[in-house]
């Protein structure tokens, strides 16, 4: 959703300070102009329009206009004697409009002034419905029809318009983001080679998944992320479009890692071997203390002659014998980035839920770590023989 700015908003005076002051009861269905804008954002209202519609003032008792005599300019009920507060329990009822700051939320009553702060800043009535189509973001040339009843409903129950727009705009800005972040991760991927993707067991995830695991995750905002395997960084991407700034990505390749900064915006993307080296050399190498999360789609391929693990003895040992493949040798280390209490979600095989090769990752998971969730994905990777599961596991029992 788009952000707002405190510092800088319409006040009630931009809005409306330009249309004709009436008294109770005074004003006509259309009439002309009376003055010149003189806001911004009175130009951009009246912008294609020629007349003016709906300033109509509501005709209010003489009872009412007594109430409003005694409230001085944009103050609000406390000026009443009791005897005139009447029943109503809110402290806003009865309450003038401040010209400087912006106007409190447009109702379906906003021309009753014992409904709330919808009276004028200084006039003795409640404000006109072209004063309330204003402050919604209504321009001049929306016109209301019907009774006074349907013409309130139509303005007060309304989405602002310029707020539709705003998230709109913004819907349609993630839209693109996303759009060209696939295109050219696809382009970028797609022009690897085969040999150099079947090496290093690369499959790039798609945004929609990664989209999913993050939103799934429900990770708090300060919390710390890495992707130990980044690629070009659809995970970090979709972490970065949820409102999180804490993120680290790695990649053993130094021109993915370029790719990865320059598609996401993230500039805490490192060339590291996080498979060879171990959790406290990676960490060294970042700068960096347990992180909360790692999340990802590690690489999947079968060590071999041409699909080397480079790291210590016990370490290499360990993977060749619980299913020597190097999304294995990504799950341990995983273990090795994150805090105790911290989580693991990664997209990997389902064959290490039942293949016997994988019976000891099986038993240290169990023993040592919580499983939180084991998701199917059926074939989500064409090029992969198998199907795949997201495992999201908290890194302690």
């Amino acid at each position: 959703l788009p952000k707002g700015d405190d510092s800088h908003y319409v006040t009630v005076r931009d809005a409306i300070s330009d249309l004709a002051y009436l008294n109770s009861g005074e004003g006509d269905f259309e009439q002309e102009y009376t003055t010149d804008p003189m806001s911004e954002y009175q130009t951009l209202m009246r912008n294609g329009s020629t007349k003016l519609y709906n300033h109509k003032a509501s005709a209010h008792s003489e009872l009412a206009i007594k109430k409003l005599m005694m409230i001085p300019a944009e103050k609000g009920k406390e000026f009443l004697p009791e005897e005139l507060k009447g029943k109503q329990v809110f402290n806003s009822t009865w309450g003038r409009l401040s010209w400087d700051r912006y106007s409190p939320t447009i109702d379906t009553r906003f021309d009753t002034p014992s409904n709330g702060t919808n009276s004028h800043p200084e006039l003795h009535r409640s404000i006109t419905p072209r004063e309330a189509a204003r402050i919604q973001s209504f321009d001049d040339k929306f016109i209301f029809y019907g009774s006074k009843v349907f013409i309130r409903t139509q303005i007060g129950n309304a989405v602002p318009p310029l707020m539709a727009k705003a998230i709109a705009d913004e819907i349609w800005k993630t839209y693109n983001d996303y759009e060209n972040y696939m295109r050219q991760s696809d382009e970028y991927e797609n022009n690897l080679s085969d040999s150099f993707k079947k090496e290093h067991g690369i499959f790039y995830t798609d945004i929609e998944l990664a989209n999913n695991v993050v939103k799934f995750l429900d990770i708090k905002k300060d919390a710390s992320i890495i992707d130990p395997c980044c690629g070009t960084g659809c995970f970090l991407q979709m972490a970065k479009n949820d409102g999180h700034t804490h993120l680290y990505g790695c990649d053993f390749d130094s021109a993915t890692v370029e790719k990865c900064k320059s598609l996401t915006g993230i500039e805490n993307i490192y060339q590291c071997d996080t498979l060879g080296n171990s959790g406290e050399n990676i960490l060294l190498h970042l700068k960096h203390s347990l992180f909360d999360y790692a999340i990802g789609n590690p690489p999947y391929a079968p060590i071999d002659k041409n699909v080397k693990l480079e790291s210590d003895a016990k370490f290499c040992s360990f993977v060749r014998k619980n299913g020597n493949n190097l999304y294995i040798a990504a799950v341990l280390r995983s273990f090795e980035l994150v805090k105790p209490d911290g989580i693991i979600s990664y997209v990997i095989p389902k064959n290490i839920l039942h293949v016997d090769s994988y019976a000891g990752i099986r038993e240290k998971i169990l023993k040592e770590k919580t499983i939180i969730s084991v998701i199917n994905l059926g074939i989500h990777f064409k090029q992969v023989r198998g199907e795949q599961i997201v495992l999201t596991i908290k890194n302690s029992y």
